[in-house]
């Protein structure tokens, strides 16, 4: 038999030799196409998650936004009890104005934030505080935080920060930042010191190095560690800089 060769097996069907090798042929071309574009698949990936953090932080920018047009004052970084002790986030004061009234009428107030019932909550994370970047997401942790420390928008040690007290101007003072690599429960009151910030501990070593934040004006951009050493002046809120 010359025109091709054929194996026998007892009990078996015929078995053809060159179907086999096309087969295996095909398989190796498809392992060898999927193993090249890898790399570009990861990239638009990356390139998709990274819009969809960057619209979750103007987001939260805009929520922000909406509180101050109602308080006259911006969210303050936690609630705290009569000791000084954070009780309650700026994350759990801005849910009405993330379309969450339903979470924030569940959230108890008199109880601190990891209490029987609030702790109930951990699992109900609004959706944009969720960060497709995350390198792991257990559902309840979030990388949307703000830099917490004195002269900072988000100043613990002040009272009824307003836009209007940012005289550092809205295009150039931090209001929300992108945490992957400390990522926190989205309803503790735990956020980003100044001091990690310009150490690049909210970068980490994820992404490339870079991250997301949004000005005060609402605008969010990407930000890398070489950034750094001119961004003490994004952090203060009045310190003529």
């Amino acid at each position: 038999m010359t025109a091709r060769t054929i194996i026998r097996r007892p009990g078996r069907q015929l078995v053809f030799l060159p179907c086999m090798v096309m087969v295996g042929l095909v398989l190796l071309v498809a392992l060898i196409g999927l193993r090249l574009a890898t790399p570009w698949l990861r990239q638009m990936i990356d390139m998709a998650n990274q819009k969809v953090t960057s619209a979750n932080v103007r987001q939260i920018a805009l929520a922000m936004y909406n509180y101050h047009d109602v308080y006259g004052e911006l969210p303050p970084p936690y609630v705290a009890d009569e000791y000084g002790n954070p009780m309650h986030s700026w994350r759990v004061l801005i849910l009405p104005f993330l379309e969450s009234s339903d979470v924030y009428s569940r959230y108890d107030f008199s109880e601190p934030w990891d209490g029987p019932n609030n702790s109930l909550l951990f699992d109900d994370r609004p959706s944009p505080y969720k960060d497709p970047r995350m390198p792991v997401d257990d559902g309840r942790r979030t990388s949307i935080q703000v830099i917490s420390g004195a002269g900072a928008i988000f100043d613990p040690t002040a009272s009824g920060v307003s836009f209007k007290s940012v005289t550092d101007g809205l295009m150039g003072t931090v209001l929300v930042i992108e945490n992957c690599a400390e990522p926190v429960i989205w309803t503790k009151p735990d956020d980003t010191s100044p001091e990690d910030f310009l150490a690049g501990k909210a970068i980490g070593d994820v992404h490339g190095g870079e991250a997301i934040l949004s000005m005060a004006d609402g605008q969010s951009t990407t930000y890398r560690k070489s950034d750094l050493p001119q961004a003490k002046r994004w952090i203060t809120r009045a310190a003529g800089d």
